[in-house]
């Protein structure tokens, strides 16, 4: 019986999202790379949208370099530990949580909030300058 384990990636996925190449046959993913560009072409064929798919992919593949994947308290640890701003801590949070449905899990989420930024107003004379 052929393991259920094999897919068939027949359509052309953007190669600058780092997902994978058409008409590759892939096992089941053992490396955490290959488990991202499995979900990521799971995504595709969801049909969640190319741009989104290559933002949740980058953010995804930045955590894997600071936490295992499989373990959510240790990612949410390094999610609060890295010193970035709230909004791009809440970007990698609803990721990381859609790569959690994706493999059938569930997490408590962390709740960032978008801190204000006074936008920069120049002086009269930075203007005429």
């Amino acid at each position: 019986m052929v393991k259920k384990a094999y897919y068939l990636l027949s359509s052309l996925i953007s190669v600058k999202a780092g997902l994978l190449e058409p008409n590759r046959i892939l096992s089941k993913p053992t490396h955490k790379t290959e488990l991202i560009d499995y979900y990521s072409w799971q995504r595709k064929k969801d049909g969640l949208a190319d741009q989104t798919i290559e933002v949740y992919t980058k953010r995804l593949k930045t955590l894997a370099k600071i936490a295992d994947l499989s373990k959510p308290e240790e990612v949410k640890t390094a999610i609060a530990s890295g010193n970035q701003k709230n909004s791009h801590k809440k970007g990698l949070c609803v990721a990381y949580t859609d790569f959690l449905k994706f493999k059938g899990l569930k997490w408590e989420r962390p709740k960032y909030k978008k801190e204000q930024t006074i936008p920069f107003i120049p002086l009269e004379k930075e203007i005429d300058a």
